[in-house]
């Protein structure tokens, strides 16, 4: 597959402490996706208040260079959607353009092995690691879309 968008609507109340249990466990959850399968997903950075949306090809994460700070986020439901290309990625939250960057890696985005695990595989809320799953705590997540196809600005704003 050449092409990817992730789309999801995402609510808290207090945006300000978004993964508190990083410093515990090491383990930073996804919002949304299947990073241990070698895929992709809205990933928060390291026990910081930021989102990424990443994507990994043979080990390696390939993400937007500057991730979303959602610590002055307003309370409520935010539109988060990620887009890959084999040459550009970018992150939307509520339809507009927060970061965005070349890449070069010359494979597809998800492999036929990766496709296979990601019909096991997909985690809300959540990350894996061996048999140890560390949770976001108080986020709902809604309308998830997974389309195979890099959707346009003007797509994401609609």
């Amino acid at each position: 597959m050449d092409e990817l968008t992730l789309s999801c609507w995402v609510y808290r109340d207090d945006w300000s402490t978004l993964n508190p249990n990083w410093s515990t466990t090491g383990i930073t959850p996804s919002i949304i996706g299947n990073i241990d399968a070698g895929g992709f997903g809205l990933k928060v950075e390291n026990g910081n208040n930021v989102v990424n949306w990443v994507t990994y090809y043979k080990g390696k994460g390939y993400g937007p260079d500057n991730p979303i700070d959602c610590s002055d986020f307003t309370s409520g439901w935010h539109l988060f959607t990620g887009v890959s290309t084999r040459t550009k990625k970018s992150l939307y939250v509520d339809g507009n353009i927060v970061n965005s960057n070349d890449i070069t890696w010359n494979a597809p985005i998800l492999s036929k092995d990766t496709i296979e695990n990601i019909r096991v595989s997909i985690y809300i809320g959540t990350e894996v690691n061996g048999d140890y799953f560390t949770n976001l705590e108080n986020v709902y997540v809604d309308d998830v879309r997974l389309y195979s196809t890099a959707l346009s600005s003007e797509d994401i704003k609609a």
